[in-house]
């Protein structure tokens, strides 16, 4: 089961729990679990909840890791008040939450656009005398991620990581990778280069250990991007010089970047080069050459402690990294805004023929180029298949855990 879990095999994890039940081993929480959270990461809540079913009618009762792989499942799908539901469960059912499961709740608020209750939420983290409830680097940086998600000043992005530091938590990689972000988004690549600079000293070195060079992979991209999207390709082209000169291997989200920034220039050249690269990374995808890795996996976001080390219990985790759809999708919205349905349309076969569906986001730039050209019939036909997959992947309001539910608002 565990490794089903670790390969997103979810109907494998399905058939061996089912075989076991047959043969009358008795099964554990974590068994469950391992396969909740399987179909929790896909965020395909409506089987997660079937299993949380199946694993109380078989006499098993949910622990405390079992609801919050659900929070973290609803994080996924941007359900907020389900996520919430879902703790006021927890406690119910006499669980007592701990930092990671307020933490899945926060990044929950974060992912879904909530920042007012996620910085309600993480004041009152704050104020907890038990140190096992206040917010770590980790959970910190969710409300840094926050205030970038949401365009504040740079200087309040700053002034919240001093409070942090007085606070008596160090900065990590992530910290800064936000820290970055924020003073990029703003185009201030001056603020950027020093945010840079102090991670490079303070960071230890990702390939080598010790302190020096502490850049890592993310913190190089957010660089290029920042400086591509000022049209700044001779110092874009050093920081991405520089990385490979370290060996720090490209992700699925560089190339995106680099794509994205070529795609909407108004430049053909730079628009066949987009192209190009594309097609290449794909032909490329079965080689070793493209590793896509995700940046905030919510483990390491949240930071485990030890008793999620304990009882043969892997600890809750939402996986989810880019993918070579993140660069078709790129490619498509610039052909879109190009007027040119036809190549839009055949990138989409090209994603189609590659994956199990295709989701609204990347069947909307199709609908974008129908529309600059007023192919008003076709618009239409593809908004029917766009509202079908909307509903199909739309969150019933009702599917949080009910049953334990007596009305208390615990936590």
């Amino acid at each position: 089961l565990k490794a089903c879990n670790r390969n997103n095999d979810a109907e494998s994890a399905e058939h061996f729990l089912s075989e076991a039940v047959d043969r009358g081993i008795k099964l554990r929480a974590s068994d469950y679990n391992s396969l909740i959270d399987t179909y929790a990461r896909r965020a395909d809540i409506d089987t997660a909840l079937s299993i949380f079913e199946q694993m109380r009618d078989v006499g098993i009762q949910p622990d405390k890791y079992t609801y919050t792989i659900l929070i973290q499942g609803f994080a996924l799908r941007r359900d907020p008040d389900a996520a919430a539901h879902t703790l006021r469960a927890m406690v119910a059912a006499g669980h007592t939450p701990d930092r990671i499961t307020y933490a899945a709740l926060l990044n929950c608020y974060v992912e879904s656009g909530v920042y007012g209750a996620a910085i309600r939420l993480f004041g009152w983290m704050q104020r907890r005398r038990d140190a096992r409830i206040r917010p770590s680097i980790e959970v910190c940086n969710m409300i840094l991620k926050a205030y970038v998600l949401s365009a504040l000043p740079v200087q309040k992005v700053m002034r919240f990581v001093s409070s942090v530091r007085r606070a008596g938590l160090q900065p990590n990689a992530q910290t800064y990778a936000l820290m970055l972000q924020s003073a990029c988004d703003a185009g201030l690549m001056h603020i950027a280069e020093d945010v840079f600079s102090e991670a490079e000293n303070v960071l230890p070195n990702p390939r080598e250990g010790g302190v020096g060079q502490g850049a890592n992979l993310f913190h190089f991209t957010i660089m290029i991007h920042g400086y591509l999207r000022l049209g700044d390709q001779t110092e874009a082209k050093e920081y991405f010089d520089e990385m490979q000169r370290r060996k720090l291997r490209p992700s699925a989200i560089t190339w995106s970047v680099m794509v994205h920034s070529y795609a909407r220039s108004d430049n053909d050249v730079n628009y066949n080069l987009a192209s190009t690269l594309v097609s290449q990374l794909v032909s490329n995808e079965d080689s070793k050459a493209f590793k896509p890795s995700s940046m905030a996996e919510l483990q390491t976001q949240v930071g485990v402690d030890d008793s999620y080390k304990a009882g043969d219990v892997d600890a809750p985790l939402a996986r989810k990294g880019p993918s070579f759809a993140v660069l078709h999708t790129v490619l498509m919205a610039a052909q879109a805004r190009r007027g040119e349905p036809e190549m839009v349309e055949r990138t989409m076969e090209r994603l189609a023929s590659s994956t199990t569906g295709l989701t609204v986001l990347q069947m909307t730039p199709l609908l974008d180029a129908y529309r600059r050209v007023d192919d008003v019939e076709s618009a239409l036909l593809l908004f029917e298949q766009i509202y079908k997959v909307a509903l199909e992947k739309a969150p019933a309001r009702d599917e949080a855990p009910e049953a334990e539910v007596t009305g208390e608002r615990g936590g």
